[in-house]
Order: C-alpha cells, then structure tokens, then sequence
C-alpha cells in the first residue's frame, strides 16, 4: 500500500517533483521488501499504460528513470518490455521514449550505452533491442533514432547488415539437416525392407517348391493310373501271347511307293501344260499388240 501511495500521488502531481522520487529510493534502500514491491509495480504499470494521460506517464517515467540511476531497483525490469510494432501502443512508447532520456540526462549517452552492453542484462534487454526478426530490429533502430538516441543502436545496425549472410547460414544449415534426415529415413527404410524380403522369401520359395511338387506328384498318379487302367483293359482282349506290340515298326506298302511315283509323274504334266498356255498366251498377246499397232498406222 506504501508503495502505491508514493505512485499514485507522484503522477497525480502537475509536474514531476524529485521528492517523490528520493522516497522511493530510500525505501528501496532500507530492505529488500520495498525493492520488490516497486519491481513488481514497474511490471503492473507498464500493462496498464494505455489507461493513462501523457502528464501522468511523464511523472511515472521519470520516478522510475531516477531508481533505476540510483540502482535502487534491478534493470532486469526491462525484460517485459517488447518494443515492437504489435507489441507497443502508443502511450507505452511515450513512456520508453521519457524513461531512455531521463537516463541519457542522467547518466550521459557513453554511461548508458556502456550499461546497455552488460552481459549480465543482455536477456532483459533483448525486448527493448530485438534481433529475433529484421522488421522489429528496424524499427528499434527507427524508434531510438527519432528520440535522439541512435548512438545506443550501433550493434543492431551492424547486425543488420550481417543479418542476409546469417540468414543464409541458418538457410543451408537447415537444409543440410533436412537431407541427413532424408537419407537417415531412406537407409533404415531399405534396410527394413530388405530385412523383410529376407525373412519372407524361404518361406515364399518352400511354398512354391511344395506346391510345385505336390502338382507333380498328383500328375504322376494321374498317368500311373490311366496307364495301368489301359492296360488292364488290353489283358483284358489280348493273351500274354498275342498281345500287340507297344510301338511295332512302321512298314511302307507297295501301294503308297506306286502312288507316290504316279503323282510324280502326274505333276510333271500338269507343270508342262501350265508352261504351254503360258507361252501360247504370251505370243496371242503380242500378235493383238502388233495389230493394234498397225491399225493406229
């Protein structure tokens, strides 16, 4: 409650007077308690920014640039501050504006940019100076720069002109990933694979095998007994004596030997006969040709 007093009757004055500010450093001072409390009330005040008037955000700004010049309270305060397009308002930029030059007056634009540059701050300060997107370090640069403070942007402007060689590193970086990847999967998946048909193919081929032998036997039963009902039917009609031969030699009759020379000699005529037509036809045709010619003379 002490601690929102001091606020509240700090920005309800006219103007900005130092008394108030004196307080809340010695309070700060005093123990650890008031310390925070006016930590978690720079916290508290900043989201609600946009509910107050320029007079109150001038007192409010300037209070806060007088504890953090004393070290009263941390600087890591900064860290929920995000200056950015979308993440600022009008009324909040007003209040970064007042804060960095109540500071600058302070403590001198060297002093402040040494401070800037602590190690120990750079994860708070890395809202109020973005790298993360080249948009929002623009306008850090624009921001600062329009306030009369572009000196404090000195690493951003050479990170920005670093950022496209950067950009392609972290391009070919996550390519080079991405195709390690790919062949990483594609290893294990031909492997799987290969591992798969291994296991699968001798139970494939003994399938097959046993298939392919099962047909063969039941064929081979199959002709066993079309053989043996035969013959049985042939002992049947035949003795032991008189049963015919299996495959009795093929003999030529006198017959077909006569038959095949008389049709040798019959197509040697029909041969001739065909060559003697044709000749005569050859021989009508030039006659008729001849006369034709000796018509048209």
């Amino acid at each position: 409650e002490l601690v929102n007093m001091i606020i509240e009757c700090c920005m309800q004055a006219g103007m900005y007077t130092r008394f108030f500010g004196l307080m809340a450093g010695r309070f700060c001072q005093l123990s650890e308690v008031y310390k925070q409390k006016f930590e978690e009330s720079f916290y508290k005040r900043y989201e609600t920014l946009h509910r107050l008037d320029t007079n109150k955000l001038r007192n409010l700004a300037k209070m806060y640039g007088y504890l953090l010049y004393i070290d009263a309270i941390d600087w890591k305060v900064f860290q929920c501050i995000k200056l950015t397009e979308e993440d600022t308002t009008s009324s909040s930029r007003i209040f970064i504006k007042i804060l960095f030059q109540d500071l600058c007056e302070q403590l001198g634009l060297a002093a402040l940019h040494a401070k800037l540059q602590d190690e120990m701050l750079m994860e708070a300060l890395s809202g109020v100076f973005p790298k993360d997107n080249l948009t929002n370090t623009r306008f850090a640069i624009n921001f600062f720069t329009s306030i009369g403070l572009g000196a404090l942007t000195v690493e951003l402007r050479e990170f920005l002109q670093k950022a496209p060689q950067l950009m392609l590193r972290q391009q070919l970086a996550a390519l080079e990933k991405e195709v390690e990847s790919s062949e990483n999967s594609e290893s294990s998946s031909s492997s799987f694979s290969s591992s798969r048909s291994a296991s699968r193919s001798p139970g494939r081929e003994s399938r097959r095998s046993g298939k392919k032998s099962s047909k063969e036997k039941s064929s081979s039963k199959m002709e066993e007994s079309k053989s043996e009902s035969e013959l049985s039917e042939d002992s049947g009609l035949f003795s032991e004596k008189e049963m015919p031969e299996k495959n009795p030699p093929r003999k030529r009759s006198r017959d077909k030997r006569r038959y095949s020379s008389s049709s040798r000699d019959h197509r040697k005529r029909k041969s001739e006969k065909r060559k003697r037509s044709r000749s005569k036809e050859r021989s009508r045709s030039k006659e008729r040709r001849n006369y034709r010619f000796k018509e048209k003379r």
